[in-house]
């Protein structure tokens, strides 16, 4: 195992957008669950930070392999940072949708007029709140359980497909949702989620490896903050599991290829954002 304090490779990837969602999934295949996304000339640039020149080599192999567009790749070490704690000086409490604060779990809760309070370590999983589809997926699900305790109903149960750090179940349950389940394919992102709902005594929220296949049951609410093309994969499921008057959201969808992917599954949306590249989606049953 490597020391924290051990020189990290930083492995750049640069491609055209519109191999964005491709792109993403090959790296999610081979097992990178988290990288910085920064605007580039040619398009994009990921980068990601193995923990050696031999796991560098590896990976930019295995993507070389994968796909069929061209990638521009670069390869260098990184200063002796300790890197376990260097990621954390940018990640500063954030106000989401209309009512919540989220905070890092290692900052001291600041003054404020927000209604919910998070403290999260996101660690390895994807979901600080900082990234658009994050922050939109909050919104609509925040819309909507609010717009159902205005009308005297409740909503009863949430289930989050591809969790993360848990934070949109953590925040459906601080809303007062009574049965919360998250699943994801990543054992990392499971405990973490677990951590974080131990960390705010939330004790409804279950996160587990389950398939979304497995669920013989029907939710009042359901959210997939994933990619689009995973979202096709698991449509059958995703739709045979909202419950008759409840509510799907969908987020990480480009915002230029919304209009095509809805037409594909022939889904009208009740509600939609769109922020930058990216757009959410709510759709009533």
């Amino acid at each position: 195992m490597n020391s924290p304090n051990k020189p990290l490779v930083r492995t750049s990837f640069v491609f055209e957008k519109e191999f964005y969602e491709i792109f993403l999934a090959t790296l999610s295949d081979h097992g990178v669950l988290s990288f910085e996304e920064v605007d580039s000339a040619r398009g994009v640039e990921i980068i990601c930070y193995p923990a050696s020149q031999h796991a560098a080599e590896k990976l930019h192999g295995a993507i070389l392999e994968s796909v069929e567009f061209k990638i521009d790749c670069q390869i260098s070490p990184e200063p002796d940072i300790d890197w376990s704690n260097e990621w954390k000086k940018n990640w500063k409490p954030l106000r989401l949708g209309a009512g919540f604060l989220i905070v890092p779990s290692w900052e001291e809760v600041p003054e404020t007029d927000a209604d919910f309070v998070l403290r999260i370590d996101s660690g390895m999983a994807f979901g600080t709140g900082t990234h658009e589809s994050t922050a939109m997926c909050l919104e609509l699900l925040e819309a909507y359980i609010l717009d159902y305790s205005r009308d005297g109903r409740s909503v009863s149960s949430f289930l989050d497909v591809g969790c993360g750090s848990g934070i949109l179940s953590l925040a459906a349950s601080k809303l007062g949702v009574g049965r919360v389940c998250g699943i994801d394919i990543s054992p990392d992102a499971v405990e973490i989620a677990n951590n974080n709902a131990s960390l705010n005594s939330l004790d409804n929220c279950e996160f587990s490896l389950r398939k979304l296949s497995s669920f013989v049951e029907q939710f009042d609410l359901v959210c997939a903050n994933i990619l689009s093309s995973t979202i096709k994969e698991l449509w059958p499921d995703l739709h045979s599991r909202v419950a008759p008057g409840g509510r799907l959201v969908l987020s990480g969808l480009l915002a230029r290829e919304l209009d095509s992917f809805l037409d594909e599954l022939s889904i009208s949306p009740s509600s939609r954002v769109i922020r930058g590249e990216w757009a959410a989606v709510g759709v009533d049953y």
